[in-house]
């Protein structure tokens, strides 16, 4: 996969085998499913064989079926169960599976199989299943956004609901289904026959003690040696390396995190770095806090612009900003034959006063739409060590409603316990919020329609001017929108599979939605008088869709604005931050101004990300763009802008 050829590029090795290449299943894995099938089986096999060959089968069976092989039958079936998971994520980032690492962290995870007595060793099936939810639910993150899941994301209870299952299903494969082969093996075997046939007896203590430490031995030398790599690559000693590992982890991606060690070094490197993180003082100590006020000095000496006279008018102006649920750059001028999938979005990039940019990186992280959110309100990138709006949601921030400094509401379609909103809907420095617009379950309307039913009606009640935060929810995957009809036109579209047309469906019903947004506006005079920002809060896989890139482009258009723009190169997510200031008027007022760079910043030139998106530019701006990320979560940590508030 193009997105991840950095991580083979670092962690690839002949080790790597190819499935069909070795042909696991009749090599490996046959023997093991067929003997476990066989032992199942011998109650049915008793009652059938002649008597003759009836006592050769005694015997063999007597072998096979010794307590003492019993264990270590049962035992060779957890391991491969607990190993099988994790070749299907290799699998999905490379093609092919390390058994070095997928054997040695699976036997180090086995380890308590040794210690437990008969009557506990079903208890070896919970890490099993637990490794399976693991490996499914980060396959899926993968495919969404191009990342795994951070392990405390896992306990983030509120945000289990409806969306996010339906979400799942949607990015779960049929292939997927293979993952639970092994497991089901194990466990069915467990039930079905081990439990009765596993003796009294347990491991021999001395022999269990033994098997244990070379395990662990095994798995340290391997991290020793990666811990030596990683030295050598970065220039520190040793026991820097494992500082920056193990407590220190400002890598950008999961993912990474995740093949720089193993399983189990993976998850304890987790468990440290996060318990070390937060025992530690949240404030910085004197290169932290340098290293902040230099990227903070760079980044406003390179930000500051000359004021576009065309945008100085704007001040006055309110400003409406629609954030359209995983609304992907490649349906803009889409159509279907002569039918256009989004006419009114269309028309709004043509318009004489329209400015947008359709090449946007998507740079959210574990908080995906709360990121996103997060990346347009207060111009920061989203924390790579935890959820932002969780971990982060009490900070004090500069943002857009601070910013423009007028009367402002946030109006979201879900309940406001999702991605904690009670909280960051204060620390955003909005006056109002208005949950659960498209919530309602007797809605006769899209999601999309009942929010911008409402919202236009909350725009127009609101004294102004004022700044209105808006967010739309039918294009969430699935697609599926219960009060939303495929059209005809879609359905008999030929050469679209289903998920397409599901896509299709749903962003015409916003694209209509907004029409009767946009035509509210103008019958209220509230349209003349109001920027209306519109951008997409992430991307989201589309099967059959038209992407040529490694990532899948996002939106943001600005309406009313004074010019005509359309902005061909890449820009990252941050960026828009910037813009957003400079269109409203504020960016020469604002002395912060994001993390970003304003699309009218020519030398900034276009955005680098770590799928080394874009194209090289000033070397200035590329110091800015790389080391970005380490202030952000040096910033969030600190809570920098309550402890060095600028003046």
């Amino acid at each position: 996969d193009a997105r991840f050829s950095f991580l083979k590029e670092e962690f690839d090795s002949p080790m790597g085998y190819n499935l069909l290449d070795i042909t696991m299943s009749g090599r490996f894995f046959l023997p093991i499913t067929s003997t476990t099938a066989s032992i199942i089986a011998m109650p049915l096999i008793n009652s059938i064989l002649p008597a003759p060959i009836f006592r050769h089968w005694l015997r063999l069976k007597s072998a096979l079926t010794d307590p003492s092989a019993m264990k270590w039958y049962f035992y060779f079936i957890s391991l491969i169960a607990i190993a099988w998971p994790s070749i299907f994520l290799d699998m999905e980032l490379f093609g092919y599976f390390y058994p070095r690492k997928t054997i040695v962290n699976a036997a180090v995870i086995s380890i308590p199989f040794f210690f437990l007595p008969k009557k506990w060793k079903g208890l070896v099936l919970i890490p099993i299943w637990a490794l399976v939810v693991f490996f499914i639910t980060n396959i899926m993150s993968l495919r969404f956004t191009q990342d795994m899941i951070l392990l405390p994301n896992y306990f983030l209870f509120d945000n289990f609901n409806s969306v996010l299952f339906d979400s799942a299903l949607v990015l779960f494969k049929p292939k997927d289904l293979w993952i639970l082969l092994m497991p089901a093996v194990a466990t069915i075997s467990y039930f079905c026959f081990f439990r009765y046939q596993l003796g009294s007896k347990g491991f021999n203590a001395g022999l269990s003690a033994a098997i244990s430490i070379l395990f662990v031995s095994v798995l340290g030398f391997y991290e020793f040696r990666s811990l030596q790599a990683h030295a050598e690559r970065t220039n520190r000693s040793l026991l820097q390396a494992a500082n920056n590992r193990y407590l220190e982890v400002y890598t950008h991606l999961s993912v990474h995190d995740y093949y720089s060690s193993d399983l189990c070094c993976y998850i304890l490197k987790n468990i440290i770095s996060r318990s070390y993180q937060a025992l530690r003082s949240h404030e910085l100590d004197a290169e932290e806090t340098a290293f902040v006020n230099s990227f903070m000095v760079k980044h406003n000496h390179l930000a500051d612009l000359p004021p576009t006279q065309q945008f100085v008018s704007n001040q006055k102006k309110s400003v409406i900003f629609i954030i359209v649920e995983s609304l992907n750059s490649w349906i803009i001028n889409y159509s279907i034959g002569n039918k256009e999938i989004c006419p009114v979005l269309n028309s709004c990039i043509q318009d004489s006063s329209a400015v947008s940019a359709l090449s946007i990186v998507p740079q959210i992280k574990a908080g995906i739409s709360s990121d996103g959110h997060f990346l347009f309100t207060t111009g920061m990138l989203p924390s790579s060590q935890a959820t932002t709006a969780c971990a982060y949601g009490d900070n004090e921030f500069y943002s857009l409603p601070k910013i423009i400094g007028k009367t402002s509401f946030e109006a979201i379609c879900e309940t406001p316990v999702i991605w904690n909103h009670l909280a960051t809907n204060k620390s955003y420095g909005y006056n109002l919020l208005f949950p659960n617009l498209g919530n309602d379950p007797n809605l006769h309307t899209s999601k999309d329609q009942a929010v911008f039913e409402r919202g236009v009606s909350i725009c127009d009640s609101i004294s102004k001017p004022f700044y209105g935060f808006i967010t739309s929810l039918s294009m969430h995957a699935p697609f599926q929108d219960p009060n939303v009809k495929r059209p005809d036109w879609i359905n008999s579209a030929p050469g679209l599979t289903e998920q397409m047309k599901d896509y299709l469906t749903v962003t015409n019903a916003f694209d209509t939605a907004l029409g009767y947004f946009l035509t509210e506006l103008k019958k209220r005079n509230l349209y003349d008088n109001s920027i209306i920002l519109i951008a997409s809060d992430h991307s989201a896989p589309v099967e059959g869709a038209p992407v040529s890139t490694s990532y899948t482009p996002i939106t943001f258009i600005a309406l009313n604005t004074g010019m005509h723009y359309e902005h061909k190169g890449t820009i990252g997510q941050v960026d828009v931050f910037p813009t957003i200031l400079e269109i409203t008027g504020h960016l020469n007022d604002s002395k912060y101004k994001g993390m970003g760079f304003s699309i009218f910043n020519k030398p900034a030139a276009e955005a680098l990300d770590l799928y080394h998106n874009g194209k090289p530019c000033d070397p200035q701006f590329k110091e800015v763009f790389d080391s970005g990320q380490r202030a952000a979560n040096l910033m969030l940590r600190s809570d920098w802008h309550r402890t060095h508030p600028m003046h």
